[in-house]
């Protein structure tokens, strides 16, 4: 048994056979080929993104994590590739590890984009670390920072402020009115 490289043919679009089309039913089955020749093992993260939506009341839990990433392989052999993400706060503090995943085969050239979402947002700043190692022994790790700003209790904290203010004020004016002293009648001559 035995397989060969079709022959280089020009690009167009043909119909076989003039104008008709034959329709055949098969069965397909996967096969995996690898060429002689040294195997060079390479997986690569690109485009990682991570956006939180903070809790509304900072340091309780209530926030959301997502994470988005690519992963792919520039090698030259089929990889089995296994994915860890830890999550940090602004004090590397590990705050998460989302569950190791099994990635499915990267075959060489392949893109896999991923996106992953926990509920364990850190307070204002936090660090996304994802690692991939392939079974051939490549590992790439690649890191994020990130802002999670919790702008509803910021803008009602602001208001709180505001109001406060504006109230100190007025008690302050209708105090300082109470403290005039009237203008007594001026005496008249005798």
């Amino acid at each position: 048994f035995g397989i060969a490289a079709a022959p280089i043919v020009d690009p167009s679009d043909a119909t076989g056979g003039g104008n008709t089309v034959t329709v055949v039913t098969a069965v397909a089955a996967l096969a995996l080929i690898r060429v002689a020749g040294p195997l060079i093992p390479i997986v690569g993260v690109d485009d990682l993104t991570a956006s939180v939506k903070a809790a509304p009341i900072p340091g309780l839990n209530g926030g959301k994590t997502n994470v988005s990433f690519v992963v792919y392989n520039a090698g030259n052999q089929r990889l089995s590739a296994t994915l860890k993400i830890r999550q940090y706060d602004a004090r590397s503090r590990l705050m998460y590890t989302y569950p190791e995943v099994a990635l499915p085969s990267l075959l060489p050239g392949s893109r896999l984009p991923l996106s992953y979402e926990w509920g364990d947002a850190p307070v204002l700043r936090g660090r996304v670390t994802v690692e991939v190692t392939t079974d051939a022994g490549a590992t790439v790790t690649r890191n994020t920072t990130f802002w999670a700003v919790p702008w509803g209790f910021l803008i009602a904290l602001l208001v709180i402020i505001i109001v406060a203010i504006v109230l100190i004020r007025r008690r302050r004016a209708r105090s300082q009115q109470g403290d005039v002293p009237q203008s007594l009648p001026t005496p008249e001559p005798v």
